[in-house]
Order: C-alpha cells, then structure tokens, then sequence
C-alpha cells in the first residue's frame, strides 16, 4: 500500500493504490469444510466509523487460501481518513459469515516517490 502526492485537487489529497494479494489458512464457514471468501475494503474517517467509498474484491469460491490480486484506487487526506478490511465468506441464503478485519490509520503510511 503506498500512497503518491496530487496536487492538482488539494495539497492534502493523495492518490491511494492499494492491493489484495490473498489469504491463507482462513476459516472454515461452509458446511463442506471451505469458504467463499471476498474483501471488503472501506475508506473511512479517521475519527469515526462513516464510510466515504467501499469496494469489493472477486468472490473466490471454496478456497482457504484465495488469491486476489485485485488492486483499488482511493483519493485519500492520509491525516483524516482510515482503511477499514474486512474478509466475509459469502453465503447464498443467509448472511454472509465474518472472518475477520484489520484497521489502518493512514497518516502513518508512506509516500511513494512520484519520480
């Protein structure tokens, strides 16, 4: 995940180019012993929970160990905005299962040089 300097909008604006490469050993949820596992990926404010963009990766279907490999663009302000990913294994008939999510504040992340 890095993010690159745009100036062309607001000096505090960035592009953010993040990929999702895959998981592995996750959760078995389906009654046959795998799961149909996706990404969710929300960008949020910093200071709460409202979301501002989500996107979704490809459902993989009955794997443990899924590969993506889908990448997402975000116009982010590092300072005010977080990423929140969360991985689902979906379901047909009822609600999509949990299996688990991770937070990142972005005004940690570093720039990529735009060179």
């Amino acid at each position: 995940m890095a993010w690159q300097s745009d100036t062309r909008t607001d000096e505090n604006s960035h592009l953010l180019r993040l990929k999702v490469i895959g998981a592995y050993s996750l959760a078995k949820k389906d009654i046959f012993g795998a799961s149909d596992p996706y990404v969710r990926v929300e960008l949020q404010k910093a200071d709460g929970d409202v979301t501002i963009e989500t996107f979704l990766t490809k459902t993989k279907k009955k794997t443990l160990n899924p590969v993506w490999n889908q990448e997402f663009v975000f116009r982010v302000k590092p300072a005010e905005h977080k990423l929140l990913i969360q991985v689902f294994d979906e379901n047909r008939l009822t609600r999509d299962d949990f299996l688990g999510m991770v937070e990142v504040p972005l005004a940690g992340v570093a720039a990529e040089s735009a060179a």
